[in-house]
């Protein structure tokens, strides 16, 4: 099993969306834990176990930048933020150290490429 045992966490309120990304990261080889919105994914992440973070940005209950906000101030656990408006949120994701952003719409090649590399830099290079 891929990411040393631990698991991916995506967070997004389309449960298509969802259901697509755990798919192919189970087809991969990770291992998945799903969340709808911020305040739920709070409740699911432990940085002992969670490998990566994959997070849409406008949800309800909780955005994306309130779930970075919450990570970041104790943890460096990697993110990828999916969104169709990286423009409107560049400069709240800027001042995170080791956020991706991927566009939407994406390819899943272009995710998996994402979560590798992600899984592959040491958490010191990542984030502070």
């Amino acid at each position: 099993m891929k990411a040393g045992g631990r698991e991916i966490l995506i967070v997004d309120n389309d449960d298509g969306a969802v259901r697509a990304i755990e798919l192919r990261l189970m087809d991969a080889g990770y291992r998945c834990a799903k969340a709808s919105c911020g305040v739920q994914a709070l409740s699911l992440y432990h940085p002992e176990h969670t490998a990566l973070v994959i997070t849409d940005l406008n949800m309800p209950s909780g955005s994306g930048i309130d779930l970075i906000r919450s990570i970041r101030q104790q943890h460096s656990t990697p993110m990828i933020v999916i969104t169709g408006f990286a423009d409107d949120f560049d400069r709240s994701l800027h001042q995170y150290p080791g956020i991706t952003v991927l566009q939407k719409p994406f390819e899943a090649a272009a995710l998996l490429d994402l979560v590798e590399l992600e899984l592959s830099t040491p958490p010191n290079e990542s984030a502070a």
